[in-house]
């Protein structure tokens, strides 16, 4: 319970500042790589991440603990040391999902064709299948 608590902590922190800096810089070369780093986490096999980050974090640079977790009831400071690592792999995938969600995006491209009118002028317009099937799957 505590690494999945844990994991959501880190994951909702990532995404919210991926996120609010992708959207103050839009268009920008910061925008374009949090974009391409969300992606990256939704594709990427999350038993592939763990081992990387086993790998690199704790066998390579020696950070983190490869193996064990102390118990929130021994330490606090020792679960969140220990437990890092599990929650971190969890976390990837579902910070980038929480980035790269199509509703954070609906509103960035502008609609092509008759989807560019406002709504009001097509009403008066008159009704169009393709403008009431545009404004439908907004």
């Amino acid at each position: 319970m505590f690494i999945g608590l844990y994991a959501v902590a880190i994951a909702v922190a990532t995404s919210l500042l991926a996120g609010t800096v992708s959207a103050l810089r839009h268009g920008r070369m910061i925008d374009s790589a949090a974009t391409s780093m969300a992606v990256l986490g939704i594709s990427m096999p999350d038993f592939w991440l763990s081992y990387v980050l086993v790998y690199a974090l704790a066998l390579g640079a020696g950070i983190f603990p490869s193996y064990g977790f102390v118990s929130p009831g021994v330490s606090i400071a020792g679960a969140f040391y220990s437990g890092f690592l599990p929650a971190l792999a969890v976390a990837a995938p579902m910070a980038a999902a929480f980035t790269a969600h199509p509703a954070h995006r609906a509103d960035r491209d502008p609609l092509p064709g008759p989807c560019a009118a406002s709504p009001a002028r097509s009403a008066t317009a008159g009704p169009s299948s393709s403008c009431i099937t545009c404004f439908a799957m907004r």
